[in-house]
């Protein structure tokens, strides 16, 4: 199995983790850098390593960054991912968060969510990206930019695009005002 997860994990953290599910001969991380960890983990049969996988793929630890345990082969369509990504140039360097958003662009990832990292790869290439928020045990959230024409050009061009499992739907954030949408009538 290949293993992408938070890079706040360790080794022995890792081989705890997938050492729940019975039969594992292995597990040790292959790389590392600032964004994640990448890891093998390696079991006696098929059906053990695919327990593991329906047990951990998805898991949220640490909160809010989630494990994503594929088999090797599933791994070639994140490969082309990241090659239509690179259509949208170089990753750029986050906004500081001190900096006031101008535009937020919603997203939805259907049917599940992938990992922040990933969200962030996608949204930073249009420059002035302040941050990525993924709600918490859901499938969408929102990316804050600190200029329209950035959060545009992200909202035109990732709506619609294939990350990895998830198809990303991106929209124009509605702010909200403290009003509720719809006016009462006094009676």
């Amino acid at each position: 199995l290949v293993v992408i997860c938070s890079n706040q994990l360790n080794q022995d953290r890792l081989w705890r983790l997938f050492d729940i599910s019975p039969g594992m001969k292995y597990c040790s991380i292959i790389t590392a850098n600032e964004i994640n960890i990448t890891a093998a983990a390696v079991y006696s049969s098929r059906e053990e390593a695919q327990r593991a996988v329906d047990k951990i793929h998805g898991l949220e630890y640490p909160i809010g960054e989630r494990i994503i345990v594929r088999f090797e082969e599933e791994f070639k369509e994140e490969i082309i991912t990241k090659d239509a990504l690179s259509q949208f140039g170089p990753p750029k360097a986050l906004v500081s968060e001190l900096v006031q958003c101008a535009k937020k662009a919603f997203f939805i990832c259907m049917p599940e969510a992938v990992s922040v990292k990933l969200l962030t790869d996608a949204f930073c290439r249009f420059g002035d990206l302040i941050k990525v928020y993924l709600v918490p045990g859901k499938r969408h959230g929102y990316a804050e930019f600190a200029s329209d024409i950035a959060a545009n050009r992200a909202i035109q061009q990732l709506h619609g695009m294939q990350l990895g499992d998830c198809r990303l739907k991106v929209l124009e954030c509605a702010e909200y005002t403290g009003e509720n949408k719809r006016n009462r009538m006094e009676h």
